[in-house]
């Protein structure tokens, strides 16, 4: 029992308890005190969702309709706006890659809004695609038709 004592004295077993419960208590006020008052985490805005409406324009827009009805309204795009310096004859297509090679790939991926302007892009093919669909419509005028005059 004495060797026990004398352990305990050599390797300072006292100080080392108290330091161990100091921490500890310390650890857990800091913890408590944080969950009391709330640690303030950044909030990033969510990536809004264009097929649900926002809830401003929910409250804002109330149309008077029935359920199922739908109400044609007027809608004009906003005039593009013209790419400077561009010419359709010198202008090379860009080199697009719609699908990645291999087994996992998730069309959703892809999927993403896109600007106005960037909907549709000329490019040096453009003369020459429009004037073969020109040839082989009239190519093929009477099979259009279908028996009309």
């Amino acid at each position: 029992m004495e060797t026990l004592t004398q352990l305990a004295n050599q390797f300072y077993v006292r100080e080392l308890v108290g330091i161990l419960l100091f921490a500890s208590t310390t650890s857990w006020v800091i913890n408590t005190l944080l969950r009391i008052f709330g640690a303030r985490s950044i909030k990033r805005p969510r990536t809004p969702d264009l097929e649900k409406p926002s809830i401003q324009a929910q409250r804002t827009k109330q149309i008077d309709r029935k359920q199922g009805e739908w109400i044609p309204q007027d809608f004009k795009r906003p005039d593009p706006v013209a790419y400077p310096n561009w010419d359709v004859h010198t202008s090379q297509p860009k080199p697009y890659r719609p699908f990645r090679y291999g087994p996992k790939y998730f069309i959703t991926m892809g999927l993403r809004s896109m600007k106005w302007d960037e909907w549709i892009e000329l490019d040096n093919h453009y003369p020459r695609y429009h004037a073969d669909k020109a040839r082989r419509i009239k190519e093929r005028e009477k099979k259009m038709r279908h028996g009309r005059s």
